[in-house]
């Protein structure tokens, strides 16, 4: 789950920031402490629109539609560690 979330919204979160932080004339190991707090702030991000998708918070007219549509999600995971 954590790969999954990583390649997708993380990435999303830390792309840009990538490139502010090599327009800033930052090199690549000064500019990890950002990419990786972006790259949390991602996964965060991520873990919350699952729990909303739950509560049916996202504006979907069913709540828990991600789960329906067999997404994975931090619910499940959660689920599947408790057992």
């Amino acid at each position: 789950y954590m790969q999954v979330i990583s390649d997708k919204t993380s990435a999303l979160f830390e792309l840009p920031v990538q490139g502010l932080c090599r327009l800033a004339g930052l090199t690549l190991e000064q500019s990890r402490p950002w990419v990786v707090a972006f790259q949390k702030l991602g996964e965060y991000f991520q873990i919350l629109d699952d729990l909303k998708d739950i509560r049916g918070l996202k504006g979907k007219p069913n709540p828990g539609a991600d789960l329906n549509e067999g997404k994975i999600s931090a619910v499940v995971v959660a689920f599947i560690q408790l057992r």
